[in-house]
This record gives C-alpha cells, structure tokens and sequence, in this order.
C-alpha cells in the first residue's frame, strides 16, 4: 500500500495463532452456527456466508457512520440492495416544470398510501417511511437458492409486503427471520438479533414459534 506521500508502508505480518484469535472473534460477534453451515448444502452455505458477511458490513457502517442503512431483498429477481438513508430534498424549481412535476407525482403517490392506511397505523409511520435511501450496493444470491420466506417481528403497516433490515446507528437492527431453499427443497434458516446484531443459522426451516421461543432465549442471556 502507498502513501498519500508517495512512501510505501510495510505490511504487518500475523502470526498463525493470532489469525485464529481474530476468526474466532468474528465467529462471536457474528454469532454464525458453525454446525448449521456444516449440515447446509453447498450453495446454501455460500450464500448464507455472504449475506452474512454483508448483514455485518452494513450494521458495522452504521455505526461508524452514524446513519440509517437498508437491506432490501427482491426474492423475483434473487437480488438485495443495501442502501443509505436520506433526509427528503427540498420539492425542485417550479422553473423545471418536468422535475417539479415528477416530484409532485411521487409525493402525492405517498400521500395516499398513507391517506389509506388507518388512524393507528398512521402514527406508526415513522420519519425513516417519509424519506428515501440511497443505492449504495446490490449483491445476488447464489442461482441455486431463493428466499423463500421472510418474516420481521415488527411489521411496518406502510411495507408490509416488503423484505428489508434497518441498521440503526445505536447498534440495533430489525429482528427478522430469512429461510432460504435450495433446488433440491433443502432449506436454511438465518435470523438476525436485535439488540446484539448476531445473526444465528438453522440447517432447517425454523417455524415462527420456534424463532420465538429464541430470540426470548436471546432476550434472556442478554439480560443476564
């Protein structure tokens, strides 16, 4: 690597044992079930792995960035797009009148989802639903697997048909439950903990009581 000076850097060499030392804490801190990956079908487990990896790159962004991140998935297209809040602009000049009116289009679009939605479910529509997120990396899942199921523990009344994560700059992210299928039916289950960030692997398809009675346990050790 070289220098803003021009100078070229030496590169520090590790030793073996601490290499093993800090692949054991990423397994920690990832909170990745080394059975489940073994049990897991190849394009399973590779697709598993990078998502993982990615889920950890977004959540680790966030907080060193002090913004708001998103992972959105498109299951049709077997794609994911991580993504960067912002603030909503200003409307455009009314001098750029096909500006303008494009933005006039898309505000009125949001005006009635929201206009559709009941009193409760209105107040349950945060500033993070009136603003907009910025592209900043779309990945594709292995050909071989699609997402099969998604569930978040909290449903936003706005996008309930969505599939996506929020990474908050306070080290929290939503809790939410992937279960991913292979061509052969193989299935593997991914969930994410709120609090901690970990994201815990299943070589299975986890029912919705189960990834209950889990992340109760999560809730549990957390506290203790």
């Amino acid at each position: 690597m070289t220098s803003p000076t021009g100078t070229k850097k030496s590169s520090p060499s590790f030793t073996f044992v601490e290499i093993i030392a800090v692949i054991a804490l990423i397994a920690i801190v990832v909170g990745v079930s080394v059975q489940g990956f073994r049990s897991a079908s190849g394009p399973l487990r590779r697709g598993s792995q990078n998502l993982i990896r990615d889920i950890q790159g977004a959540y680790h962004q966030a907080l060193r960035q002090g913004e708001v991140f998103r992972m959105e998935f498109f299951p049709e297209d077997s794609l994911y797009q991580i993504s960067k809040f912002e603030l909503p602009s200003p409307p455009p000049s009314r001098e750029d009148s096909e500006a303008f009116r494009e933005w006039e289009d898309a505000e009125r679009e949001r005006m009635d989802r929201l206009r559709a939605l009941g009193r409760d479910e209105r107040r349950s529509v945060s500033a993070i639903d009136r603003a907009s997120f910025i592209l900043v990396e779309q990945r594709a899942l292995p050909r071989q697997i699609q997402l099969a199921e998604f569930h978040r523990e909290r449903e936003n009344p706005l996008e309930a048909d969505s599939a996506y994560i929020l990474f908050y700059p306070t080290g929290e992210l939503d809790s939410v439950l992937m279960i991913f299928e292979d061509l052969q039916g193989r299935k593997m289950s991914l969930f994410t903990e709120a609090l901690t960030g970990r994201v815990r692997t299943f070589a299975r398809a986890l029912s919705l009581e189960e990834w209950a009675e889990k992340r109760i346990v999560g809730y549990r050790d957390e506290e203790n």
